[in-house]
C-alpha cells in the first residue's frame, strides 16, 4: 500500500508539472499562428491552454507522465540495491544505471517534444511523440542551438536575480543590528527563495521556446522555408 501511494504520488507530480508545461506550450503556440508580421499582432491563448490541457490532452498527459514515473522508479530501484557487491557486479550496476539515465533523458526529450507538438496539432500523445521527432531530427541544427543559446540566457539570468536580491537584502542588513548568525541565515534563505521563484518563472521558457520552435519548423515547412507566421522581428531574424 505504501509503494502503491508513492507511486501514486510521483505520477501526480509528474501530471502537474507536465500540464503545466503543456499549456505554456499551446499559450506560446497560439501566440505564433495568430500573428502574422505587421498585419495582426498575436494574443497567448492561456485559459484555452489549461482548458485543453486539463480536458481534451488528460490521457496522454497521463501516458506522457506515467512513463516518466516508471523511469525514475526504476533508477531508484537500480541505484539502492545492495551495495556489497563484488568488482564485476559493481562496475554491472554502474553500466546498467548510466544506460537507464540515458534512456530517461531520451524519454523525457521524447515527451518534451509529443507535448509541443500535440500543443500545435492537437494530435494524440504517440501521433504527436512521431511527428514531433521526426520534426527535431529534420531542423535538429536549429532546435540544438537555439535550445543552447535559450539554456545559457537562462541560466545568466537566473545569476543576475539571485545576486541583485541577495546583494539588496545584504546592503539593508549591514543597516540592522543583528547578530552575525542571523544575517547568514536571513541571507541563506533570501538565496533559496530566490531560486525557487527563478525556477517557477523563468523554468518555463523552456516549454515555450521549444514550442516555439515547432511552429516556425512547420512554418517553413510549409511555406517554402520562409516563415509566414509571427512577429515582424521575429520574421526578419529569420
Amino acid at each position: 500500500m505504501i509503494a502503491f501511494l508513492i507511486i501514486q504520488w510521483l505520477w501526480i507530480q509528474f501530471l502537474n508539472t507536465d500540464a503545466l508545461g503543456l499549456a505554456v506550450m499551446y499559450s506560446a503556440s497560439s501566440y505564433y499562428f495568430s500573428s502574422e508580421g505587421d498585419l495582426s499582432v498575436g494574443q497567448a491563448q492561456v485559459l484555452d491552454g489549461y482548458k485543453l490541457t486539463w480536458w481534451k490532452h488528460l490521457g496522454s498527459l497521463g501516458l506522457g507522465s506515467l512513463i516518466t514515473t516508471i523511469m525514475k522508479i526504476v533508477i531508484s530501484i537500480v541505484e539502492s540495491s545492495d551495495e556489497g557487491e563484488d568488482g564485476a557486479a559493481a562496475v554491472l550496476k554502474c553500466c546498467i544505471t548510466c544506460i537507464l539515465l540515458c534512456v530517461e533523458d531520451a524519454l523525457e526529450a521524447l515527451n518534451r517534444n509529443a507535448y509541443a507538438n500535440m500543443s500545435i496539432t492537437g494530435d494524440k500523445f504517440c501521433t504527436s511523440a512521431y511527428n514531433g521527432l521526426m520534426l527535431h531530427l529534420r531542423h535538429m541544427a536549429k532546435f540544438f542551438f537555439a535550445q543552447r543559446i535559450a539554456s545559457f540566457l537562462i541560466f545568466i539570468g537566473n545569476l543576475a536575480i539571485l545576486f541583485l536580491v541577495t546583494g539588496i537584502v545584504f546592503a539593508i542588513l549591514i543597516k540592522v543590528d543583528v547578530t552575525l548568525g542571523v544575517k547568514i541565515a536571513m541571507l541563506v534563505a533570501t538565496s533559496i527563495l530566490t531560486l525557487i521563484t527563478n525556477f517557477l518563472f523563468l523554468g518555463l521558457f523552456d516549454e515555450a521556446i521549444l514550442a516555439t520552435l515547432q511552429c516556425v519548423s512547420i512554418d517553413m515547412d510549409f511555406n517554402g522555408g520562409t516563415p509566414k507566421y509571427g512577429s515582424a522581428s521575429f520574421q526578419t531574424n529569420i
